[in-house]
């Protein structure tokens, strides 16, 4: 079962308040109303905004590498494919049969975006190759979600 919801992220440089916000269930706005300044200022992390919102998470060490191999959803950082030399913040769920690419600038005119592997249509889908794994959210916290 697939729990999250894709949303479009609201300025060019809010993937990240917005890939919390897809984790969270709620509204970008309203999440990169109350981080997106700090974040970008660097006052605020990402543990900062999954720990004051409640959402249980663990953290990988770039240098151990890591897999996706739980239920649930992981937030990667990819390489931006709209801002050279920049990265980007996407979701990655994965269910018990399928992985679905959840990536907020997706709906953001003339920008490209990614997809999972095979399905990229048109020009401005690209396929998921390379990532480095931020943090894992266990399926649990979304199935307890959608019973609330």
């Amino acid at each position: 079962m697939q729990y999250l919801k894709h949303q479009t992220q609201p300025c060019p440089v809010s993937c990240v308040c917005t890939s919390i916000a897809i984790l969270a269930g709620r509204p970008a706005a309203e999440i990169v109303e109350k981080y997106h300044r700090g974040y970008r200022d660097g006052s605020v992390s990402v543990r900062t905004m999954l720990t004051e919102l409640g959402i249980p998470f663990a953290t990988f060490d770039s240098l151990d590498g890591g897999v996706m191999d739980q239920v649930g959803a992981y937030l990667v950082t990819v390489p931006s494919l709209n801002i050279t030399g920049g990265t980007h913040q996407i979701v990655i769920e994965i269910t018990e049969d399928d992985y679905h690419v959840i990536d907020p600038v997706q709906g953001r005119a003339g920008r490209r975006y990614y997809t999972a592997r095979g399905r990229a249509l048109g020009d401005l889908e690209h396929e998921l190759a390379s990532f480095t794994l931020d943090a894992f959210v266990p399926v649990e916290y979304f199935a307890q979600r959608a019973q609330a």
